[in-house]
């Protein structure tokens, strides 16, 4: 088992590797028209980031038609 020293070790190694390959991000939305989706990416890696971008979009027409009870 892990002790909380080597956990916070593990996260804060986990959280630098997720900045080095997502260091750009992007706020599409607003909270009173259906919510905020911020996306991290790699501008140098446009192809990728455009599918993040698509799948949380898509995720968040989802959610919100749950919300209002409409099925997908």
């Amino acid at each position: 088992m892990m002790d909380e020293a080597m956990k916070e070790e593990v996260k804060r190694l986990f959280d630098e590797a997720f900045a080095e390959a997502n260091p750009d991000s992007i706020e599409i939305g607003s909270p009173s028209k259906g919510g905020v989706i911020k996306v991290y990416g790699n501008y140098a890696r446009a192809d990728e980031f455009k599918k993040k971008i698509e799948a949380a979009a898509a995720l968040r027409k989802q959610a919100n038609e749950l919300i209002q009870g409409v099925a997908p």
